[in-house]
């Protein structure tokens, strides 16, 4: 997932052995478009409001909403 979310235009933060890859809104539009197809004005400001990143793991993101859409697509999110 790392080398995805890079190819995608994500942007790689390391401090000692912790690696993320940060990631904007429309990174999370790509990863969960095949069950959401178009966004609310809400969901679209609350995309571009995130900061969301991959642990390696799993997504974690600051917003609510977003993490609702990554789990509903299957992809582990927390806070």
């Amino acid at each position: 997932m790392f080398e995805q979310l890079i190819k995608m235009g994500g942007k790689v933060w390391e401090k000692g052995d912790i690696k993320r890859i940060y990631i904007k809104g429309d990174i999370v539009k790509a990863l969960i478009r095949e069950k959401y197809t178009s966004f609310s004005d809400f969901e679209e400001g609350c995309l571009k409001k995130a900061t969301t990143y991959y642990d390696g793991e799993r997504f974690h993101s600051d917003i609510g909403t977003v993490r609702v859409m990554l789990n509903n697509c299957n992809l582990k999110c927390d806070k």
